[in-house]
């Protein structure tokens, strides 16, 4: 079954198949409970890619906390080497 007769133009090439949706360019088509999961999938993809930005920020400030443990690494060797005391 054509879904353009029912949908409208926009829908053209779509059509209903054995109880699953088919694109025009699918050789496979989707069942009722694929559609469904369409959401959740979306939702899914939408907070791996949250994650993904949360862990770029964080590799950003390890990097910064890095730099900043390197120059405190060679301030505690300079004045062990000139015989200061560190303050307490």
């Amino acid at each position: 079954m054509d879904v353009e007769r029912f949908a409208g133009s926009s829908w053209a090439g779509w059509r209903f198949y054995r109880g699953e949706l088919f694109a025009p360019e699918w050789r496979r088509g989707l069942t009722p409970g694929e559609i469904r999961a369409l959401p959740y999938l979306m939702a899914l993809a939408a907070d791996l890619e949250r994650r993904r930005r949360e862990l770029e920020e964080i590799k950003r400030e390890l990097a910064g906390v890095a730099r900043l443990a390197g120059w405190y690494r060679r301030q505690l060797v300079l004045e062990a080497r000139f015989g200061f005391l560190l303050p307490l």
